[in-house]
């Protein structure tokens, strides 16, 4: 495998902050950047400047849950199925569209919340084409 697997995970800020700033240094150097957003809609500050570079594609988070733990149990599974979706989809148009670079923002939440399977992700990941660094 000739690429990078990167994970940003913890309590704070930096995590979104880190994976932008690989996405617009690989599109600074030509390469094509597919960035999903889990957890977050499209109101926060990054998304307007990312779809102002070219290499770079955003996929919409257009669903919010609000916070985790304030969930009620149909929440959490309407959040399941929507997530699952979105990475379904997400995986699918990376390996289609011959993206250089995959950012899965905040997937690691996803993940331990439950919402989407790890096997999934860790699949994927193992699995993913060549070249490809998420």
């Amino acid at each position: 495998m000739d690429s990078r697997v990167h994970i940003y995970c913890g309590e704070g800020k930096g995590k979104t902050t880190a994976a932008v700033g690989l996405a617009v240094r690989a599109a600074g150097c030509g390469r094509k950047v597919l960035l999903t957003r889990f957890l977050k809609t499209d109101h926060s500050g990054e998304v307007a400047a990312l779809g102002l570079i070219p290499g770079i594609s955003v996929t919409p988070c257009e669903k919010s849950f609000g916070f985790f733990f304030r969930m009620t149990d149909e929440q959490k599974k309407e959040a399941a199925v929507y997530y699952t979706e979105l990475l379904d989809m997400t995986l699918r148009k990376a390996v289609d569209g011959a993206f250089d670079l995959l950012v899965l923002d905040e997937i690691m939440a996803v993940m331990n919340y439950g919402l989407v399977r790890e096997e999934t992700v860790r699949d994927f990941i193992t699995g993913r084409p060549s070249g490809l660094e998420v």
